[in-house]
Formats: C-alpha cells, structure tokens, sequence
C-alpha cells in the first residue's frame, strides 16, 4: 500500500477535524496579515518606495521596523500552533485520534519554548541554506550587471552580460532545487519534538543524521504534490491537499525515524523506496 493511500485510510474520520486544524492555521496568518497591512497603511509606507537602502535612509525606517515587530509578532503568536498542527498530523499518523485541543496544546508552560525553539532555529537554518544555494546566482547576476553599465557596446561585452544572464538564470533554478533537496535535513526535528519519545538534545543534529540516504527520496516527494500543492493557491482546494499532504509526510517522517528503531508504529509501515512513492491521485 502506498503512503498516500495510508494516510487516506488514517483520514478516515477524521477530515472535518483536520480541516478544522487547517482553517485556525489559516486564520492565525491572515490575522498576522492583515494587522501588518493594516500598519503599513496607516503609516502611508509602501514597501516599494522603501525596500531599498536609499528609501529607508531617507525617512523610510520605519518599514523594516514594523516588519521586524510583525515578524517577532509571528514568532510569538503563531509558532504554537504550527507546532500543535504538527503534532495532531502525529497522532493521526501513529493511528490515535486527536481533538482539536492539540492545536493549542503548545501554549501550555513548559511546550511553548519548544516551538519558539523550533520554528526560530529553523527559520536561521534555512536562510543561510538559501543564501548558500543562491549565492552563485547572485554573483553571476552581478557579473551581468557589471557588463551591462560598462557602457562599451563591444562584442566581447555584448557575449559576457549574455553569458551573465544565461548562467544567473541556470544557477538560480539549479539553487533552487539544490535547497528543495538539502532542506529536507530540517524535516524531522518537529517531529522529534512532538513525539512522545525521548527527544534527543540536538535534534537538529539528529535530524540531520537521520535524513542520510533519504533527501532525494523526500524531494521526489514534496514534488509529486507539487501540483496539488500549487492548487491551494485558490484556498478551497487546500482543505482537502494540506490534511492528505501533511499526514503522508508525517508518515514518512515517522518511517525514516522508525528505521533503526526494533519497534515501530503499529499504525504505520516503514517507509521503504516501495512505500514513498509518487502518489498515485
């Protein structure tokens, strides 16, 4: 049985609870959202006028200062109920059955710092993987540039912005997928987390670890759902791809976990090259 037909068969039931889960995730970022916009109106800031170094120095400051605030803001507020939402997607994929209460149970004393921790540290992880994956783009970007403002319509010029602008856009595809794949090191750290297991004291670390031998697998994945994925754009269709989605990746993060280990869940399989595979809609 395939990983997308498990997680269909744990769904069982319990749709209109996750859908529940997904429309209070959904709120909390467009409560976020709209208190954000609705600074940066009252303000009269428009973040066209001000993202760059000389519109901030002069006068546009407090752009970046109320994004700052919005940003801890949604550190504070949100981060626990993405974490709660990981943990119901746990328990339906270990066969339990959670309430909606488990959205909220990580701001409780002693779990709120734990998914402060969590989204924070992988929030930094995935910005210096992104600035290392795009790095060469950026410099061959600036190569081109550099060709462009020289002024010498020359045909040594002409061939070297060409072969700036042909290599940027390569080199930014190929970071692009080079982070969808090395990302996936910071997959099983929540996971850890919210397990009822001994979480090890670096999970990052041990995520890490674990994910040896199975990065390509979970891109191979992530990019199967791709489409579905690019349908929640439109919002109806999110609330059936986000539940199915995030217990099939929850079931594979459980098998990866579950590798080593001499017992396993018993609502699950393993999750071998039989298992994750290219879901079949």
């Amino acid at each position: 049985m395939g990983i997308t037909q498990q997680a269909k068969n744990l769904l069982k039931g319990q749709w209109i609870i996750a859908v529940s889960v997904e429309c209070i995730r959904f709120a909390a970022w467009l409560v976020i959202a709209f208190f954000y916009l609705s600074a940066l109106t009252a303000f009269s800031l428009n973040p066209d006028s001000v993202v760059h170094v000389s519109g901030i120095m002069n006068g546009g400051w407090l752009y970046p200062v109320i994004t700052v605030f919005f940003l801890i803001l949604d550190l504070l507020l949100v981060s626990p109920v993405l974490m709660g939402r990981m943990s119901f997607y746990y328990k339906i994929a270990t066969g339990e059955n959670p309430t909606l209460k488990e959205v909220f149970k990580y701001f409780g004393i002693g779990r709120y710092s734990k998914a402060l921790r969590w989204r924070f540290f992988t929030g930094i992880y995935k910005l210096f993987d992104l600035l290392a994956c795009l790095s060469p783009a950026a410099v061959a970007g600036g190569i081109a540039k550099s060709a462009r403002q020289g002024g010498g319509f020359t045909p040594q010029g002409d061939f070297l912005m060409l072969m700036g602008n042909v290599s940027c856009v390569f080199l930014l595809i190929m970071g692009l997928i080079v982070y969808a794949i090395i990302s996936q090191r910071r997959l099983l750290p929540v996971f850890l987390m919210v397990s009822e297991d001994e979480m090890p004291k670096k999970p990052f670390l041990s995520s890490s670890r674990k994910m040896r031998g199975n990065l390509t697998n979970m891109f191979i994945f992530n990019l199967s759902f791709s489409g579905r994925l690019l349908s929640c754009i439109l919002v109806i269709p999110m609330f059936y791809v986000m539940p199915l989605y995030m217990t099939s990746k929850t079931l594979a993060a459980i098998g990866i976990m579950s590798e080593n280990r001499e017992k396993q869940p018993s609502a699950i399989k393993p999750v071998s090259q039989d298992t994750l595979e290219i879901p079949n809609f």
